[in-house]
């Protein structure tokens, strides 16, 4: 009877059967069953509960799959229509071996074809939808080995591409092959909601890497479809993509690459780029890598080829990642490699480099240096120079620079062979020192960049302008001509200078060697300074001053203010000739003679010394003029209105009141020449001299004759007189000398020794009263005693020591045999050397 009813069919309403019911229900059955329904409710238990939202679709469709065999061997015809399942609504058709399911998760459009074993499915459309995922193609299964295979295209989101499946012993094995997409946004969206991807690497599969056009040539997986389980270390892949760009950090501009060769294998997704870019800078050789891509410590591992210089945009590019380098290149080639390896989880950054730089311009705060060689080697904040050398223009080279560079405390030490170090002003040579081993210390920690070099006390500076300190000269002063013509060789010197031509310079306890004395009668060898070379030409001053210069490398101008210079003309002393013309001007200045140990009290004076030429001009007194000339094989000497007060400074005695001196002298040196002294109104007094000779004419009575009262104690009255002298080396011979007073002249001739202070001299003392009325009327004794004026005269002879003179006086007969009309006729003739 119920096969009866099932061959005529049977309609049922509202069917209930327990938790389940059904709307409206036929079946039929007609070889096959035909079953017609709507409306049907089935209670949650029945769904999947279990199911997560990940794997729904694909298990849904593996459930579904295991009854294909049965539909199309039991059923001829099955419309199911609004199925709810739990939360789950279906739709189910069956019908000319065409069978369509639709759910939230699921669509299946496919043709069925029984075999004996199996069967063959040509899929219109299987989509599922939680994946977005669609495939077209041709299925076969075979239910005695339970494997699956599928040929055919797919899409999901923006990929399209062929794909082969395979299900064997529950594992799904698939391929895609000759896929393309504009974008990989949703699909990796999708990707990170499905498996247990690194949300980073996520980012990295899209977003830090975005392409313009993506091609894949074939991606390859497996799928564990009893466990669910992606399989994530089985995925391989190679792929393209056009006009990639990469960011590896949200501070830089990113990496562009027109072509990059995309591969997945052992976990590592490697990323190799052509003709890629670092804002239009050839990188060409980079890559990126995103090692153990789905552990859960996964690492990106950037690896940056660098041909261009090592200018601003590279430095900034490191500087990103906490490493300053306080150089640029500026031109030159280098050949660099820089690797990020970059931890996902924490976000450190281990960095790796290696710069080699050739022939190129490298700047320090704005100074340029040449170097034929320079390697960089960086390992995070260690930065380290090996074999590198360095030029400064024609300042300084350096070679086989080594050292190393703290990029926490922005300091850095090296050590080096300095070939050659030089500071010149165009003209004149500041310092120059070649081949010694040195330390340098860098400081880079503030705007301006400090060099270190302990070995020569020196510090530079390399700011808005160069500065450069030395603490002590003393281990510069052998190498610096500047020093050496100052003879400092000690003390603290400062420079600044804008272009290591033009300089001003600052000294501090400066400690020199000049002959120069001060008043306290210390000599003049410590003072501060102040120098500006400019133009080439040197100018200085000193602090207390007492001195003043200028150098042009011609001349040097020299002025002197309250010190006194002395000047030694000892017939032994070699003087160094100098460099240039030096012009001097002194100011309350003495001039010290050192061969007599005395000294004139100049108000002012000039001169100039060029080569074995020195020139001298001296003010004394009110009116006193004293100059010098000497030349090779040649003195010259020349004083006018020097007063008695000057000649007792000088000869520190109070032996002149009053009158003036004057001075000629023509010679071969100070130790060869002969003189002129001419002396007008003055008194010869307080003079050890005179004192003894006044004494003596006390004590002989037959002389008191001769004291006149020229002979008194204010001294000797001398209203003119001239002395005539000559020194060959150590002897001045005094030629003659006569010395005329108002009642008596006096005259002499004689030598005296300066080594032993030896004096031999015959004064002439001439009376003028009666006794030269009687004498000159006696023709020939006239003319030998008398001379023109008639006068009466004695002779005293000079013997012992300037120290201890002896005298004694010749007797009459003695007078009229003395030879001293010699003083007579000499002094009647010129003298020959001033004619």
């Amino acid at each position: 009877m119920f096969y009866i009813w099932l061959k005529q069919g049977i309609n049922i309403n509202n069917l209930n059967i327990y938790d389940c019911s059904i709307g409206q229900l036929y079946i039929k059955f007609d070889n096959k069953f035909i079953v017609h329904a709507k409306n049907i409710n089935f209670p949650e238990i029945l769904s999947d509960g279990d199911s997560t939202q990940a794997y729904k679709s694909t298990k849904k469709l593996k459930e579904y799959a295991k009854y294909f065999q049965y539909i199309n061997k039991f059923f001829k015809n099955i419309e199911l229509r609004n199925v709810q399942l739990g939360d789950e609504k279906i739709e189910i058709l069956y019908k000319d071996n065409i069978f369509f399911v639709d759910t939230s998760l699921l669509t299946v459009d496919t043709q069925i074809i029984a075999k004996t074993d199996s069967f063959y499915m040509q899929i219109k459309k299987i989509e599922l939808k939680d994946f977005d995922l669609t495939v077209q193609g041709d299925t076969r299964v075979d239910f005695n080995s339970n494997e699956y295979l599928f040929d055919g295209v797919f899409k999901t989101h923006e990929i399209d591409g062929h794909l082969y499946a395979e299900i064997a012993n529950g594992i799904l094995k698939y391929t895609v092959e000759d896929a393309s997409a504009n974008s990989l946004g949703q699909f990796t969206k999708e990707l990170g909601i499905k498996t247990s991807i690194h949300p980073i690497v996520q980012e990295w599969l899209y977003g830090k890497t975005i392409a313009s056009k993506y091609y894949l040539e074939y991606f390859s997986g497996e799928i564990d479809l009893e466990n669910l389980d992606y399989r994530l270390d089985k995925l391989n892949g190679q792929a393209f993509a056009y006009d990639l760009s990469v960011e590896f950090n949200e501070k830089l501009p990113p990496v562009t690459a027109s072509r990059t060769f995309i591969e997945l294998k052992d976990e590592m997704l490697f990323f190799t780029l052509q003709n890629p870019k670092y804002q239009d800078k050839d990188i060409s050789g980079s890559s990126v890598l995103i090692d153990k891509i789905f552990k859960d410590d996964p690492k990106v591992i950037v690896d940056l080829r660098i041909k261009s210089t090592l200018d601003k945009t590279i430095l900034d590019l490191i500087k990103t990642y906490d490493i300053e380098l306080p150089i640029i290149q500026k031109s030159g080639e280098t050949q660099g490699k820089l690797t990020l390896n970059i931890d996902i989880n924490s976000l450190d950054v281990d960095i790796k480099g290696d710069f080699k730089i050739k022939d190129a311009i490298i700047s320090l705060q704005g100074t340029n240096f040449y170097t034929s060689n320079t390697n960089i080697d960086l390992s995070n904040s260690k930065v380290v120079i090996k074999d590198s050398n360095l030029e400064l223009e024609s300042i300084f080279k350096a070679v086989n620079l080594n050292g190393q560079i703290d990029v926490n405390t922005k300091k850095a030490n090296f050590d080096a062979t300095i070939d050659s170090l030089t500071i010149n002003s165009t003209k004149n040579e500041i310092f120059k020192r070649d081949n010694f081993q040195t330390s340098v210390d860098l400081d880079f920690s503030k705007s301006d960049v400090v060099i270190k070099i302990p070995n020569l006390d020196t510090e530079m500076i390399f700011g808005n302008q160069y500065k450069i300190n030395i603490e002590n000269v003393a281990n510069l002063y052998p190498y610096s001509k500047l020093l050496q013509e100052f003879s400092a060789n000690s003390g603290s010197i400062y420079i600044t200078t804008n272009d290591f031509v033009n300089f001003n310079i600052n000294t501090k306890n400066l400690k020199f060697k000049t002959p120069l004395i001060k008043k306290d009668g210390t000599v003049y060898t410590q003072d501060d300074f102040s120098i500006n070379i400019k133009n080439n030409i040197i100018e200085g001053k000193s602090k207390s001053g007492y001195l003043a210069f200028n150098m042009d490398g011609k001349n040097t101008n020299i002025n002197i203010s309250n010190l006194d210079l002395p000047l030694e003309f000892n017939n032994s002393s070699k003087t160094q000739t100098p460099s240039s013309k030096i012009n001097f001007h002194g100011d309350n200045s003495f001039l010290i003679l050192k061969d007599i140990n005395k000294s004139i009290d100049f108000n002012t004076f000039n001169g100039n010394i060029d080569g074995e030429y020195i020139y001298f001009l001296g003010h004394v007194g009110q009116n006193g003029k004293l100059s010098l000339k000497t030349a090779p094989g040649l003195l010259y000497m020349h004083g006018e209105n020097i007063t008695g007060n000057s000649i007792n400074k000088f000869l520190n005695y109070n032996s002149f009141n009053g009158g003036t001196f004057s001075l000629k002298a023509i010679g071969k040196n100070p130790f060869n020449f002969k003189a002129e002294i001419g002396i007008k109104d003055t008194h010869l007094k307080d003079y050890v001299f005179y004192h003894q000779l006044l004494s003596f004419l006390n004590s002989v009575p037959s002389l008191l004759t001769f004291k006149t009262p020229d002979f008194n104690d204010k001294g000797f009255s001398v209203k003119d007189g001239k002395i005539y002298l000559s020194r060959k080396e150590n002897i001045v011979e005094i030629e003659a000398m006569e010395l005329i007073g108002t009642t008596a002249d006096m005259g002499g001739k004689g030598y005296v020794n300066l080594d032993t202070k030896e004096i031999n001299v015959d004064l002439e003392i001439k009376y003028l009263k009666d006794a030269s009325s009687i004498i000159k009327n006696i023709p020939i004794v006239n003319q030998i005693i008398l001379g023109k004026n008639r006068t009466i005269s004695t002779v005293i002879e000079v013997r012992g020591t300037l120290d201890k003179p002896k005298y004694s006086s010749k007797v009459v007969s003695d007078i009229l045999t003395t030879p001293f009309s010699i003083i007579k006729n000499t002094l009647e003739l010129p003298f020959v050397i001033f004619e």
